[in-house]
């Protein structure tokens, strides 16, 4: 964990590894907010993947307080 970037959700700390697979990469970020894990994963074969995986964390809206209880 400690080689994992840490990038932020919804101003939340947030923890990002990259994983490169045989076929394909794989994009992984979690982030803890009200006592709830979030996880967050792209799958991917294009080489701006990460640009894409930054640009859509950063449209993310955490709201756990409204989230429904299963």
């Amino acid at each position: 964990r400690s080689r994992e970037a840490r990038i932020p959700i919804a101003g939340r700390p947030g923890r990002t590894a990259e994983c490169a697979e045989p076929q394909r990469g794989r994009i992984e970020e979690t982030v803890v907010a009200g006592r709830r894990l979030y996880s967050f994963t792209l799958l991917h074969d294009r080489p701006d993947a990460t640009a894409f995986f930054d640009a859509w964390v950063a449209t993310i809206d955490l709201r756990p307080e409204t989230a429904a209880v299963p």
